[in-house]
């Protein structure tokens, strides 16, 4: 039987809530019982975090788990999720499902001593707790950057396009415009010429029928 007071505070702590399974959707061990699973990380430090270490900080947690040498689990070869999208499983060798028995073993890391570092999460992001690898975050942000530019160029090609058809219209309404002047003035100048006739004809009358004096 371990003596509880060789066990670290937090690692005690950590194994009781896991033997409670009071929250089974959102922490719990895993499958195979030699790990355990923080399977909604934004949930777990909105509600259980306050709750039993007194802060709502997902990436303190974290680091105080990496200060005990526990190891975040990389995502299996074939890319499966068994616990979801946002699931974090840590790993401790002598941190197992019902062997209170092997916590004794698990001791605070001298400091310095920097291997193996859990990948730190970030309290005003929800990209890294997803548990997406840093690539894939670096390969994402490029891909959509590379979008919102592609969206960026077309709404500049539109802007263009719309210029350009503003200007046609300009250049039609001005050609309008001016044909419309032109019409105007045809019509004065064909005015002007049917009055010049009908003077001419009058004119001519006249002189073909004069008007007999009494």
């Amino acid at each position: 039987m371990s003596s509880s007071c060789s066990i670290p505070e937090f690692v005690k702590k950590l194994f009781n809530m896991l033997e409670e399974n009071a929250y089974p959707q959102i922490f719990s061990w895993g499958i195979e019982n030699d790990t355990f699973v923080v399977k909604d990380p934004n949930e777990f430090a909105r509600y259980i975090l306050p709750k039993h270490f007194k802060h709502s900080n997902f990436a303190s947690f974290v680091r105080q788990l990496n200060k005990y040498d526990f190891h975040k689990l990389r995502l299996p070869e074939d890319g499966q999720r068994v616990y979801g999208d946002q699931a974090w499983e840590f790993q401790h060798p002598s941190f197992k499902r019902n062997r209170q028995d092997l916590l004794e073993e698990i001791k605070r890391k001298p400091s310095g001593k920097t291997s193996h570092p859990i990948p730190q999460a970030t309290s005003d992001t929800t990209v890294n707790l997803s548990g997406v690898k840093p690539q894939k975050v670096e390969e994402n942000l490029k891909s959509h950057a590379a979008s919102l530019q592609k969206e960026i160029d077309g709404l500049k090609e539109t802007q263009k396009d719309m210029t350009s058809t503003l200007e046609q219209f300009d250049k039609k309404y001005a050609s309008i415009l001016q044909n419309i002047k032109g019409f105007k003035r045809n019509m004065e100048e064909q005015d002007a010429l049917m009055k010049d006739i009908m003077h001419f004809v009058s004119k001519k009358s006249m002189k073909k029928n004069p008007l007999v004096s009494c």
